[in-house]
């Protein structure tokens, strides 16, 4: 009988475990990664890697369980902090992985559009578009607008960036029904959708850039890491893997040219 209880009580404590290694709480936790060598994930056809070593440091970022709750205080670096901290208040966390997912794939396209143009190559800039990111729950524009919709004109002005918008709506009053084109897939769409008392829509919207048509290709192997801050050392990489030493010293690589542009409108 002892025996029973005992592998009884066991598969209980296993349980529990595991029901505390599961459950979710409202915290999240942000722990060092690891450093990831770029010679190896970053792939320049026809190229060998550069010879100076490019690391890109990943940092971990995830919701907390319970048992993480309790381990974290264990773990050098790392920390819970609360949700809003993380994830941008009126967002949900697919919307937040979803722009985490496009933030890298954009940094990796300006990477080695700037990397192969400061390499002497000639590579023409791509088109750019104002894309909806998410749009902000209760929003009237919820219920006309959808995530991925291309902005193309605001009360009948073309709009290429957030000042566009912001010119286009200039003087309306909160609850004006503003005019809107939007381009949702093979589909041009035509839109009366009020504005907020703040004079807003309620949406968030991120300038696109269309993947550009490089003379040399580049692939990437990064695995599940996301986000937008990788561009420059990706770019060093790609430019090393292209020229000599002699001409890594006597070029600069502008980090400025990485940033994706955010705006909530």
């Amino acid at each position: 009988m002892s025996r029973r209880w005992a592998i009884a009580s066991a598969i209980i404590g296993v349980a529990a475990l595991g029901a505390i290694a599961t459950v979710p709480t409202s915290d999240w936790v942000i722990a060092p990664g690891s450093a990831l060598d770029l010679g190896r994930s970053v792939v320049v056809e026809g190229h060998s890697p550069a010879s100076d070593r490019f690391y890109l440091t990943d940092v971990t970022v995830a919701r907390a369980s319970l048992l993480t709750r309790l381990t974290a205080p264990a773990i050098a670096g790392a920390r819970i902090v609360q949700r809003e901290l993380v994830v941008p208040p009126g967002e949900t966390t697919r919307d937040y992985d979803r722009e985490m997912v496009a933030s890298m794939r954009e940094s990796q396209s300006v990477a080695a559009l700037v990397a192969e143009r400061a390499s002497g190559l000639a590579v023409t800039s791509p088109p750019t578009r104002l894309v909806v990111e998410t749009i902000v729950p209760g929003a009237p524009a919820g219920a006309l607008l959808h995530s991925g919709d291309e902005l193309v004109r605001v009360a009948g002005s073309s709009v290429a960036d957030a000042a566009d918008v912001a010119r286009a709506t200039n003087g309306a009053p909160g609850g004006t029904r503003i005019a809107l084109v939007v381009r949702r897939g093979n589909r041009t769409l035509r839109f009366a959708v009020p504005t907020l008392p703040s004079k807003r829509f309620g949406i968030r919207l991120i300038r696109e850039m269309q993947i550009p048509d490089l003379p040399v290709p580049v692939r990437y192997s990064v695995g599940n890491i996301s986000g937008g801050s990788a561009g420059l050392m990706f770019a060093l990489e790609i430019y090393g893997a292209l020229r000599h030493e002699r001409d890594r010293k006597s070029t600069r690589l502008n980090s400025s040219q990485f940033t994706m542009l955010y705006c909530v409108f």
